[in-house]
């Protein structure tokens, strides 16, 4: 009886309703038992009365779904009321007050208005044990988040986890910090000024020089205002350094530096100039600062009125031009003195910026301050010559200044507490043990005193080849961000050379009983990209398979040492599961994986046969020094192998890109090609367009037919050997504005207005940067300014039919140095002689290729992490406080992170865009002949896409009649289907494909297997996702169907993955102090 409806005729479905409404089977059976005469009197009777109770229960039910949706609507109501409670209390919430936070009152849709009543301020956010940092930068992630959860792989350790926090939990306590508002964000006067007016006092100058800029203008402000009034107080302003530490300025740090100086200074803002902010006491002679646009300077008269400076285009010829009040008829007319303070200046100077300011814009003397990041635009391309450089090889000499031992070590440690515990760590070639947290300790005194005593003589030099040199201990892990963590504390003097987390080489002093031993600290990884599981087949080590159960080492099991086997059983099992997340457990092999654990245990001596208890520390231990042994042969095997075919030295060089750009400079790919800095650097720069990944037409779609993953060969090998050559020469300021000129130079960089795309594609060539920074690839470019090198602007106007107008640019024409293809040829074909050979030593030429042009677009590193010893550190902070960005004390010393000049970055920006542009050329050729011809192709990710399996060959056929070459085979510029499986052999395909997004797709693959069985396997991708994050989704919720979560996220459904899969996968934070803590929560929701 979900849905009554009133009976007007008797048929037969009436019938059964009235008979179902009395319980009756049939018509007899009714009017027996009811006594009626005959059928008609019986159903004309149930009639009457069922009619009557659908009424009945028509209005009972309407007058229930009514209290129902009052109840809705009240419930609606108060959570309104609730939020505008909430919003209001935030707005008067005070300095130091709390306010209890339930984001479930919310939709995601509300976050944004929520967090926007939170601009301005600062706040920390507190969810039980935890506290954060709620500003605006993080604010802004967060509601970017919200619309693209992937965007946090690109934030910062510390605003990824606040957006965690809030996402998942929804409930958290808010905090205002005291008067909150930082003032300086990376602030100064943004303008130079057009007058001949003396504006030094505030600040302001006639034209950018960095010396200009060495103190933040609220110091300058206290500076200029204790130079004219007050000498103590000039005494006093390394002091007030000190103690504002960092560029950025608060309030509650004004009121902290009135309050120790003894001073009196008052705020005048351009927001609400009637209204004085006060610090200090009042008593006092008062310091009188003004703050507009950002920008702190002293109030004080200023030698004009406003009408001169309002009208300075028209008096400023006059001799006394400052003085002049009043125009009339022709004649000027002045009052004396009748001046203005430097307040009403600078609102004047703002009101009037077109004719009496110049916006400052990025130049070489900016590059030199810490302010260039809060500078965007390039107003000139003019240049000197201190912006470009030819590159340069430098023969790195094996007896340079210093000399190393190279020591091969690892750490295992404690992951289950609040931070991580080094237990043990190891160094292959020495058997001794070391244990306990200060192991790291331990085993730098035994290298010294044991291994080397003869050689290590502690900061003494010795002579060697008639040359005087320091010996020095070379400690390679790797993920060696991970071991330095647990010598920091040993280390004094420590630099390191940082990306994230990611250490590539760090070095440092360690005193031996008062004796100075020089440490440096080596990422393998930097050099070897490969997980170290991969150096047996890569090197041809015999490795032994790893089998142990790392949970097992808590700190509880760590000091006890010895272990019942049952418990290490327990353990090895879990051990199984996770590293079989998303599939069904076979018996037989989890019982393989513990038997041979206590086959080991056994063999390595580290079983108790009459006690039942393993010594999981000496069975850790093992491992260890397994780990230890393959690092160290598979280091000294690729060393071995670059000396051979490089003749250079791992050593020397801190990453593979170093090395491998070294490579090429000194096999002359360089000579005569110019390095360039500055705005050429930045301008060319701005032509860099990365790989185009994206789903045709930005559409998501399910596609039921079979689709090939059609992959380029060697993609950038392949467009530096077809680009031939770098352009050599300096880049040339273009004065000539015709294309029908302009194409004909070697090369050129420039910026264009589109005026019309006359055709379109489903993947468009022409890109820019949204409001978001993230760059869309669109056909609706009328109207926009982008900017294109030579081959970028040759495909739009080829594939894409644009019209275009010239504005300004780069051009260079005297011609290409051509040994760039002579030397990737090389390396791709010696590397495929090498494969055919089954030489390991293939794997060199592939990665010396594939990181070949990796440094020529290096961007700037502008900021830098120096730790600065405590008895320094007073003097660092006057030193550099306005370059300082944030400061973290440290056991025995402080890590100061802080703005860098740029200034002297150079790189080979020419030739990394020209390498990025042809290798989107090699794409683009294919695609929209595809595309020209209605072949369907639904994906493209960079050097890849997916196309309709059966129309490859028809494509190959085309491809050889437009361009005269093969599409297909395995040389460069070649193409080639590209599926992989380890559970297919052979020829693989697409049966069904979900494309979401960008990096965001399913593939299920259908094949063989080695039996010749037809089976299936998946290729995913979701990015921000792991694979086994999504495995683990599909086995605890989808009974193992990864397609099945495809298809309810192009549903729309919004799905929770847990990154730690039910706690079988770790995931580490490295925090600022040095320390390691494992993630407890990591949980991302999607929706598309």
């Amino acid at each position: 009886m979900s849905e009554l409806t009133r009976i007007e005729n008797l048929d037969n479905k009436a019938k059964k309703i009235l008979l179902d409404f009395v319980g009756f089977e049939n018509t007899r059976q009714a009017q027996r038992t009811l006594k009626f005469n005959t059928s008609k009197e019986l159903y004309n009777k149930l009639k009457r009365e069922y009619n009557k109770f659908v009424k009945n229960e028509i209005t009972r039910r309407a007058k229930e779904r009514f209290e129902e949706l009052k109840l809705q609507e009240e419930r609606k109501r108060q959570k309104a009321i609730e939020k505008r409670k909430i919003t209001n209390r935030i707005k008067r919430l005070n300095v130091g007050s709390s306010l209890d936070i339930d984001l479930s009152l919310y939709t995601k849709k509300d976050y944004e208005r929520l967090f926007n009543n939170l601009k301005n301020n600062k706040y920390l956010i507190k969810f039980n044990n935890r506290i954060y940092t709620l500003n605006n930068a993080n604010m802004k992630n967060l509601i970017e988040y919200l619309s693209d959860p992937t965007i946090i792989n690109d934030m910062s350790e510390s605003d990824a986890n606040l957006i965690l926090e809030i996402v998942e939990r929804k409930k958290f306590t808010l905090e205002r910090l005291e008067n909150n508002n930082t003032l300086i964000e990376g602030a100064f006067f943004k303008h130079t000024h057009k007058t001949n007016l003396d504006l030094t006092p505030l600040q302001i100058f006639n034209e950018v020089k960095a010396e200009n800029y060495i103190d933040n203008c609220f110091v300058y402000a206290l500076k200029i205002y204790a130079i004219e009034n007050d000498n103590l107080l000039l005494n006093q302003i390394d002091n007030i350094k000190r103690d504002i530490k960092t560029r950025d300025l608060p309030i509650s740090k004004i009121q902290e530096i009135a309050n120790k100086y003894n001073l009196h200074i008052t705020i005048r803002r351009d927001e609400d100039n009637k209204n004085l902010r006060h610090f200090g006491d009042k008593k006092l002679k008062e310091i009188k600062l003004g703050l507009i646009d950002n920008h702190y300077f002293i109030i004080k008269q200023i030698e004009v009125n406003s009408f001169a400076l309002k009208n300075y285009e028209l008096v400023k010829d006059e001799e006394y031009w400052y003085k002049i009040n009043k125009i009339k008829n022709g004649k000027y007319f002045s009052k004396e003195k009748k001046y203005i303070n430097s307040f009403q200046v600078i609102k004047i100077l703002l009101e009037n910026k077109e004719t009496l300011l110049t916006e400052i814009t990025k130049c070489d003397e900016i590059y030199k301050t810490p302010y260039h990041e809060v500078i965007d635009k390039i107003h000139t391309l003019e240049y000197n010559d201190s912006q470009v450089k030819e590159n340069e090889y430098k023969q790195k000499e094996d007896d340079d200044k210093f000399k190393y031992y190279n020591f091969f070590i690892d750490f295992e440690t404690i992951t289950s507490e609040e931070k991580h515990i080094p237990y043990l760590c190891c160094c292959a070639t020495i058997n001794e043990k070391f244990y306990g947290e200060n192991c790291g300790r331990d085993m730098l005194n035994y290298i010294i005193k044991d291994r080397y005593k003869t050689e290590i003589k502690c900061n003494k030099k010795i002579k060697d080849n008639k040359k005087k040199k320091f010996i020095g201990i070379r400690l390679i892990a790797h993920n060696a961000g991970y071991d330095l963590r647990f010598l920091f504390n040993h280390l004094t003097r420590p630099s390191f050379i940082e990306r994230g987390n990611m250490l590539l080489r760090g070095n440092g002093l360690y005193y031996y009983f008062g004796e100075k031993v020089y440490i440096q600290i080596q990422d393998s990884y930097a050099l070897i990209p490969m997980p170290l599981r991969n150096f047996g087949k890569t090197f041809n080590i015999n490795m032994e398979k790893e089998i142990i159960p790392y949970d097992l080492y808590t700190k509880e099991n760590v000091n006890k040492v010895n272990v019942s086997l049952n418990e290490c059983v327990k353990f090895c099992e879990y051990e199984f599961s996770k590293r079989n997340i998303g599939t069904n457990i076979n018996e037989d092999d989890e019982k393989d994986f513990v038997n041979k654990f206590i086959e080991n245990s056994k063999k390595w001596n580290c079983f108790n046969e009459e006690q039942q208890t393993i010594n999981i520390i000496e069975y850790s231990n093992y491992y260890c020094k397994i780990d230890c042994d393959v690092l160290r042969n598979g280091y000294n095997t690729f060393k071995d192998w670059i000396d051979e075919v490089c003749k250079l030295s791992i050593n020397d060089y801190v990453s593979l890109p170093s090395l491998a750009n070294a490579y090429m400079t000194k096999n002359g790919v360089y000579d005569d090609v110019y390095m360039l800095s500055g705005n050429v650097r930045e301008f060319i720069q701005l032509c860099m367009v990365g790989g185009r990944t994206m789903i045709s037409n930005n559409e998501k779609k399910v596609v039921n037919y079979d689709v090939d993953d059609f992959d380029a060969v060697s993609l950038y090998p392949s467009a530096m050997e077809r680009l031939q050559g770098y352009l050599i020469g300096k880049p040339k300021v273009i004065d000539n504005l015709n294309y029908d000129w302009l194409k004909d130079q070697d090369g050129y960089f420039v910026e264009i207005l589109i005026k019309e795309v006359n055709k379109n594609y489903s993947f468009p060539l022409m890109s820019y940067k949204n409001k978001d920074g993230i760059r869309d690839f669109n056909n609706n470019m009328i109207g926009k300014i982008i900017h294109v090198d030579k081959m970028q602007l040759e495909d739009l106007i080829n594939f894409q039919e644009i019209k275009f107008d010239i504005i300004r640019g780069y051009y260079y024409n005297e011609g290409r140095n051509e040994k760039l293809k002579e030397v990737i040829s090389y390396l791709f074909n010696e590397r495929l002689r090498q494969k055919k050979l089954k030489n390991p030593i293939e794997a060199v030429y592939k990665l010396l290729m594939n990181s070949a042009y990796g440094k020529t677009l290096l961007k700037p590193i502008d900021d830098k992490v120096d730790y600065v010893p405590n008895r320094d550190f007073e003097k660092h902070v006057v030193k550099y406080y306005n370059h300082i960005k944030e400061i973290t004390p440290l056991e025995r010393c402080y890590r100061v992170k802080q703005f860098k000049p740029i200034n002297e970055h150079f790189n080979n920006v020419a030739c990394g865009v020209e390498v990025l542009s042809m290798s989107k050329r090699i794409m683009n050729e294919v695609m929209c002949l595809a595309e020209d011809n209605k072949i369907n192709i639904y994906y493209q990710d960079t050097d890849s896409m997916h196309i309709d399996s059966d129309k490859v060959n028809i494509l190959s056929d085309l491809y050889k009649v437009k361009y005269d070459k093969e599409l297909i085979g395995k040389n460069m510029g070649n193409f080639h289907s590209d599926f992989d499986s380890d559970i297919i052999k052979g020829d693989i395909k697409s049966v069904k494909s979900v494309y979401l997004g960008k990096k965001c797709y399913c593939d299920k693959l259908e094949g063989k297997d080695e039996n010749g069985n037809i089976v299936n396997d998946y290729h995913v991708r979701m990015k921000g996702v792991s694979n086994q994050s999504i495995k683990h989704l599909a086995y605890e919720k989808y009974n193992g169907d990864i397609m099945k979560i495809y298809e309810e996220l192009y549903e729309g459904k919004e799905l929770e993955f847990d990154l730690l899969c039910g706690g079988k996968k770790v995931s580490f934070m490295f925090h600022k102090d040095m320390t390691i803590s494992s993630r407890q929560l990591f949980k991302r929701k999607i929706k598309f």
